[in-house]
């Protein structure tokens, strides 16, 4: 006999269809934050250190990855969410989370950089000052974010400006 009774069966992977908003670009911006030709530039940038190192049938690929990885910071939801959502298991979102991050973070030298001179700041001061009618002083560069409402606490109100 092939299969013994009483040793246990192994369980049989079922996998979710994997959701791909390609087709609408406007839906595929809203979800994950990047349009669909960012998306193809990182991960041209990050496609050869996200390769899969397996040859299981149903190894995540390195799109695959990013996507999922970028649906996490664009969201911020829960790995279960972003699992149901991506068609993949919790587990492999973290580790996907984890490897992207991990990549970004490495590379980010080489496309932010800090004026690293007194001389390139004030350069960098100056040409921001300039930008605005009336100008701020003193600043030497900015970063793209999510805004977050702060309550100011009642004693010194006035520096918390939001």
């Amino acid at each position: 006999m092939l299969y013994d009774s009483d040793e246990p069966r192994r369980k049989i992977p079922r996998f979710k269809e994997r959701i791909s908003y390609e087709d609408n670009e406007n839906d595929f911006q809203e979800r994950y934050r990047f349009t669909p030709r960012l998306v193809n530039l990182l991960l041209d940038e990050l496609d050869d250190s996200l390769e899969p190192t397996t040859n299981r049938s149903h190894a995540l690929s390195s799109k695959e990855k990013l996507l999922a990885a970028l649906r996490y910071y664009a969201s911020g939801h829960f790995y279960y969410s972003i699992a149901d959502t991506q068609g993949m298991h919790k587990s492999s979102i973290c580790r996907a989370i984890k490897e992207v991050t991990f990549l970004i973070n490495e590379r980010l030298r080489n496309y932010i950089k800090w004026p690293d001179t007194m001389a390139k700041r004030h350069e960098a001061s100056h040409r921001f000052f300039h930008l605005a009618d009336p100008g701020i002083y003193n600043i030497a560069g900015l970063l793209d974010g999510t805004h977050v409402g702060i309550v100011p606490p009642k004693d010194f109100e006035a520096q918390y400006v939001n």
